[in-house]
């Protein structure tokens, strides 16, 4: 509960969307396009390059599906695009690092993005449920539709079908698939650094590893201040409805958030609470 009328920041109705999405959008491309600058094929590294054709061609299709069928099964379809493909099949672990257990080496893999609030499970527990959660829904589509292949799609991918799942928490804690990426990232980055630079391997690949740590931690944290920022403009006023209606009764000047709220603090959803 954020504002004097008892409103939380999250539950307000009626104004701007899209915080989450923008902030999803922005954390899984900045990823995928670290790896492609570090020469990997990707797909979801910008807002054109998408992964709506992974699953296009699973359905099997004797008879054409009912105007219903259809409408159903783009629905489902939409639940499992992954948000990138990592089309590392060609890359082997580079001299002189080739000694990585990294899997992401020598293997097509799946990625997806998402964003975790709650504080009820870690950035890995969330992780794990997507992953749980798409080998149902491929499960089921085979189910449904016989002679598909989704699940058969799915585990030619990755290790037996694991996704990357990039889950940034509230803190700036980040799912252990980040620093595997980080760890493939900075393997190949380093490569470069070998050729210009009179250093070890180790030292190579330490520097590299590091950027990319400060890199994305500063990046997440920077999306989250962004997202509640954006959501308190919005959503929440800082003072009592009937002191932000008067010509600057109740302004403070020296207040850095005044500068964010056009209307200085109040409601801007019509159907707000308290508007």
């Amino acid at each position: 509960m954020v504002d004097p009328f008892g409103n939380g920041i999250t539950a307000a109705t009626g104004v701007k969307g899209g915080h989450v999405t923008e902030m999803h959008n922005a954390f899984c491309r900045a990823l995928m396009g670290s790896a492609k600058s570090a020469g990997v094929p990707v797909k979801g590294a910008n807002a054109y390059d998408t992964c709506n054709g992974v699953f296009g061609k699973c359905l099997h299709k004797d008879d054409l599906l009912s105007v219903s069928d259809e409408a159903k099964v783009e629905k489902q379809l939409q639940k499992i695009v992954p948000d990138g493909v990592l089309e590392a099949g060609n890359i082997a672990a580079p001299m002189p690092l080739e000694n990585s257990n990294n899997p992401l080496f020598g293997r097509k893999t799946l990625t997806d993005a998402k964003t975790l609030a709650s504080h009820a499970k870690t950035p890995d527990q969330r992780a794990e449920d997507f992953q749980r959660e798409i080998s149902n829904e491929v499960r089921g589509l085979d189910a449904e539709f016989p002679g598909s292949t989704f699940e058969r799609t799915l585990k030619s991918y990755g290790k037996d079908g694991r996704y990357l799942v990039f889950v940034a928490g509230p803190f700036a804690n980040l799912s252990k698939d980040v620093a595997l990426l980080t760890d493939f990232v900075a393997r190949l980055r380093a490569v470069r650094l070998l050729n210009d630079w009179d250093i070890s391997p180790g030292q190579a690949l330490a520097l590299n590893r590091r950027l990319l740590i400060q890199k994305f931690g500063h990046l997440t944290s920077l999306l989250w201040a962004r997202l509640i920022l954006g959501r308190f403009r919005d959503a929440v006023s800082r003072l009592p409805l009937e002191t932000t209606t008067g010509a600057g009764k109740g302004a403070d000047s020296d207040d850095p958030l005044t500068l964010l709220n056009i209307n200085g603090g109040a409601y801007r959803g019509s159907h707000v609470p308290g508007a």
